[in-house]
């Protein structure tokens, strides 16, 4: 079994991050989406924390979630930022391990700033 490392697939965003933000995230698959994941990656978006200072931070909101063949789009709403870390990346080595757990690549890990 084949591990994908993050720093494979996860580049920073080319604009500045800031309270309020809101992106558009979009990951293609080398495999179409299970329809475990189409009905639970949402609940774990919108749940999703991180640790700082033995604190769960919920860094962002979920908008909305668009469940493709190969994929999904997401409409994230950043609503708490941490200067120190870069929270889209541990965001992304999260929904990695996910995938890895199920043996399946992403092939393309996008972020865009909508507004």
């Amino acid at each position: 079994m084949q591990f994908q490392d993050v720093n494979e697939i996860y580049y920073p965003p080319e604009f500045e991050v800031k309270v309020f933000s809101t992106v558009r995230l979009f990951i293609k698959l080398d495999k179409n989406l299970t329809r475990y994941d189409e009905r639970n990656l949402p609940d774990f978006i919108i749940n999703w924390t991180y640790h700082n200072k033995s604190k769960k931070v919920k860094p962002f909101s979920l908008i909305e979630f668009i469940p493709m063949q190969q994929g999904f789009e997401a409409g994230i709403k950043l609503v708490r930022i941490d200067n120190e870390k870069d929270v889209l990346k541990l965001f992304c080595k999260d929904i990695l391990d996910i995938f890895n757990c199920e043996k399946t690549l992403i092939l393309e890990w996008n972020i865009k700033l909508l507004g």
